[in-house]
C-alpha cells in the first residue's frame, strides 16, 4: 500500500528539509572556502615573503659576481696601482661589498677592505685557506659562490665570489651576511611570519633575531628558534610542499642551488592555525541557520494549509467528472494564491471544453462518422488532405427512383431510413466510414481517415453483410407489398487524395480521384451484367486469404474509360462455377468462340441471370479479349 501525506506536511518536509540542507550545505561550503581562501592567502603572502628574501639575497650577490666577472680581464702584467683603482671603483658600487682579495699564483697576495679602499692590506686568510683557495679556483671557468663562513679579522660571516685569473692567481670577493638579518628585522611582523636562510641542513645564515645578537651562523639545533630547531628541510627539491610542525606552526620554503657543497634554503614559518579566525563566525552562522530552519517549517506548515484546501477541492472535483461526466456539478472555492486561482479556472474550462466535445460528438456524430469526429477533434478541428491507398464501396437501389415517385413521401422516407438503419451499421462494424448519402446511394471508405491493417478485406466482409442486410430487408418490405430492388455494391482498391473538400465556410470529409471513380463505375456495371456485387481484381488480390469465392469476369470496359480493368462477381455467383470459367477465359483470349460458348452457358443454365445479361450485349463487346459497357 503507498503511503499519501497531506500536502501541508509534504510541503514543511520538503521545504524545511531543503532550507535545512541548503542551510547546512551554505555553511559546511562557507567553512571550507574560508579554510581554502584563509590558506591560498597564507600561501600568496609567505610565497611574496620567500620571493623577497631569495630577491634581496640575489640582490647582495650579484654585485659580488659582477666584480668578480673582471678576473679575467686583469693583465698579469698590470702593476698594483691600475689594479687597485679598478677594484677600488667597482667596491663603491654596493654597500654590501666587504671587500675584495687578489691571491697572487704564487700564495701571497693582497686585499681592499669596502671600509678603507685607498691602501692594499695583508690577506685576511692564513696560508692553508690561500693555498686551498687557489688550487680550488685552477677548476673553475667563471665566478662561483663559496661557502658562507665567519671571517674573525672582519667580525663577521660572510659569502664569498671566487673567479680564476689569468695568471694562476684567483680573484676572492666577500659579501657581508649581517644586512640580510638586519633587513629581516626591519620587516613588519603583523603576520606573525619569521623568515630565515639556511645553508646545508644546520647552517643560519640570517634570521631576524641575528641582527640583535650578532652571533656568527650558529646551528639550527641550538640557535633557540624552536620552529627552525623542529624542521627537516628536503633539500632534494626546488620547490618542497610546507611542512607542518608539532608546535602548530608551518614551513613554507624554497631550495637554491648556488653551486656551492650544499644547497641553500630561503624559507618562513608562521601560525598553522588557518581555522581559528572563521570559528566565530562559522558558529553564529550556525545559530541563525537553525532559527532559519526552525522558521522555514513553520512557514511550509502554513504555506501548506493555504494550499491544501483549494488542491484538495480540485482533486474532488476531478474524481466527481471522472465518475459522473463533465456535465456533473463541480464547486472549486476561490484562492489567495495566484497559481491555484489559475489552476482552478483552467479546470473550469477544461470542463467547458469537454462538454463542448461531447455536445460536438453527439451533434455531428449523426452527420459526421465517429471516426472523422475523433480525428478532427485530435487534429484541433483541421484534417490535412493525404494521399493513400483506400478501398472504396459504392451502394444504389435498383430501381429506387421509379419506386419513390409511386409512394408518398412519408413512406418513401420511412423505407429509406429502414433501409438505412439496416446497411449503415455494418459499413461501421467492419471499420468502414459512410462519406455521403446520395438518395438512396452509399458512399463508405475503408482505410481512412484511421489506417487499416487491410481496407481490402475489410471492404469484401462489408460488401457481403451489406449484401445480406439488404435482402433481409427486401424481403421484409415485399410482405407489405413494397417491391424494393436489389442493392448493386462495387467494390475497388487504389490512391486517392482523402481529406476535407468544400468552400471556406463549409468542408466535408471524403476522397477524390480515379479510385473513387471506378468504383462508382463498377456500382453501375452490374446493372448491365445482372450482378449485385463487382469488385476488381486488384482488390480481391490485396484482400489475400480473407477473399471470398468470386467469379472472374475478365477484362471489362466500363463507359467513360478507354482501358479495360480485371474484374470479378461476389454475387450472385454463376449456376456452374467450372463451365462459367471456360467462358470467362475464351472472353479474355478475345477467343472468336467466346459468342458460342457464353450461347451454350446460356442454353444450360437459362437460370444465370448474369451470363442472360452478358450475352444480351452486342457481340462486339466482346471482342479483342475485353467486355465493353457503352453505356452507363
Amino acid at each position: 500500500m503507498t503511503l499519501r501525506l497531506p500536502i501541508a506536511r509534504v510541503l514543511a518536509l520538503a521545504f524545511g528539509g531543503l532550507v535545512a540542507v541548503g542551510t547546512g550545505s551554505a555553511l559546511l561550503l562557507g567553512l571550507d572556502t574560508a579554510r581554502s581562501n584563509t590558506i591560498a592567502l597564507r600561501l600568496e603572502r609567505t610565497s611574496r615573503t620567500i620571493d623577497r628574501t631569495v630577491v634581496q639575497l640575489l640582490d647582495m650577490v650579484a654585485p659580488a659576481v659582477r666584480l668578480a666577472g673582471l678576473a679575467v680581464t686583469i693583465d698579469p702584467t698590470e702593476t698594483q696601482d691600475n689594479v687597485v683603482r679598478l677594484l677600488r671603483g667597482s667596491l663603491a658600487v654596493s654597500e654590501a661589498l666587504s671587500g675584495v682579495a687578489i691571491l697572487a699564483p704564487t700564495g701571497g697576495g693582497w686585499w681592499l677592505a669596502s671600509g678603507d679602499p685607498s691602501q692594499p692590506r695583508p690577506l685576511p686568510f692564513d696560508s692553508a685557506v690561500t693555498a686551498a683557495t687557489l688550487a680550488f679556483a685552477r677548476t673553475l671557468t667563471g665566478p662561483t659562490w663559496l661557502p658562507p663562513r665567519h671571517h674573525g679579522s672582519l667580525a663577521q660571516a660572510t659569502v664569498e665570489v671566487l673567479a680564476p685569473m689569468p695568471d694562476g692567481g684567483a680573484m676572492v670577493v666577500l659579501i657581508a651576511l649581517g644586512d640580510l638579518s638586519r633587513l629581516m628585522a626591519d620587516r613588519d611582523t603583523s603576520n606573525d611570519e619569521t623568515p630565515f636562510i639556511l645553508y646545508g641542513q644546520s647552517m643560519v645564515v640570517a634570521h631576524p633575531w641575528l641582527a640583535r645578537n650578532g652571533r656568527p651562523l650558529p646551528d639550527r639545533m641550538r640557535f633557540g628558534d624552536t620552529s627552525l630547531a623542529a624542521f627537516q628541510p628536503d633539500t632534494s627539491r626546488q620547490a618542497p610542499p610546507p611542512q607542518a610542525l608539532p608546535n602548530g606552526r608551518t614551513v613554507a620554503y624554497r631550495v637554491l642551488d648556488a653551486g656551492t657543497e650544499e644547497r641553500w634554503t630561503v624559507g618562513v614559518h608562521y601560525s598553522g592555525d588557518l581555522a581559528a579566525a572563521e570559528a566565530g563566525r562559522v558558529r553564529t552562522m550556525v545559530i541563525g541557520g537553525v532559527a532559519l530552519v526552525i522558521g522555514a517549517l513553520g512557514l511550509a506548515l502554513w504555506v501548506g494549509r493555504r494550499i491544501a484546501r483549494p488542491a484538495a477541492a480540485l482533486a474532488v472535483a476531478a474524481r466527481r467528472i471522472a465518475a459522473d461526466g463533465p456535465e456533473a456539478s463541480i464547486d472549486l472555492p476561490a484562492s489567495r494564491i495566484g497559481e491555484l486561482q489559475e489552476a482552478a479556472g483552467a479546470f473550469r474550462s477544461m470542463i467547458d471544453g469537454l462538454r463542448d466535445r461531447q455536445r460536438m460528438r453527439a451533434l455531428f456524430g449523426r452527420y459526421v462518422p465517429d471516426q472523422v469526429v475523433e480525428h478532427a477533434l485530435s487534429s484541433i478541428g483541421e484534417i490535412r488532405p493525404e494521399r493513400r491507398d483506400v478501398a472504396v464501396l459504392f451502394t444504389d437501389i435498383a430501381g429506387w427512383t421509379a419506386l419513390a415517385e409511386t409512394l408518398p413521401p412519408d413512406q418513401v422516407t420511412a423505407i429509406l431510413n429502414r433501409y438505412l438503419d439496416a446497411v449503415v451499421p455494418v459499413i461501421d462494424q467492419h471499420g468502414g466510414i459512410v462519406v455521403d448519402f446520395i438518395g438512396d446511394a452509399v458512399f463508405a471508405l475503408f482505410g481512412a481517415p484511421v489506417a487499416s491493417a487491410n481496407p481490402a478485406a475489410d471492404a469484401v466482409a462489408a460488401a457481403l453483410a451489406l449484401d445480406a442486410a439488404a435482402e433481409t430487408v427486401r424481403a421484409e418490405l415485399l410482405t407489405t407489398g413494397v417491391g424494393l430492388g436489389v442493392t448493386r455494391i462495387g467494390l475497388h482498391l487504389g490512391p486517392a487524395t482523402v481529406g476535407s473538400f468544400g468552400s471556406r465556410d463549409r468542408l466535408k470529409y471524403g476522397a477524390a480521384g480515379d479510385t473513387v471513380n471506378t468504383g462508382s463505375r463498377l456500382e453501375g456495371a452490374n446493372k448491365y451484367l445482372g450482378t449485385r456485387i463487382l469488385a476488381s481484381d486488384a482488390l480481391l488480390r490485396a484482400a489475400g486469404p480473407d477473399a471470398p469465392a468470386s467469379a472472374p469476369l475478365g477484362r471489362v470496359v466500363m463507359a467513360g474509360r478507354a482501358e479495360g480493368l480485371a474484374v470479378s462477381v461476389l454475387a450472385p455467383l454463376p449456376v456452374d462455377p467450372v463451365a462459367w470459367a471456360r467462358v470467362a477465359a475464351a472472353i479474355g483470349a478475345g477467343d472468336e468462340a467466346a459468342v458460342t460458348l457464353l450461347a451454350h452457358y446460356c442454353e444450360y443454365h437459362p437460370q444465370d441471370q448474369m451470363a442472360k445479361a452478358i450475352a444480351a450485349l452486342a457481340p462486339d463487346a466482346l471482342a479483342a479479349g475485353i467486355l465493353r459497357l457503352t453505356a452507363k
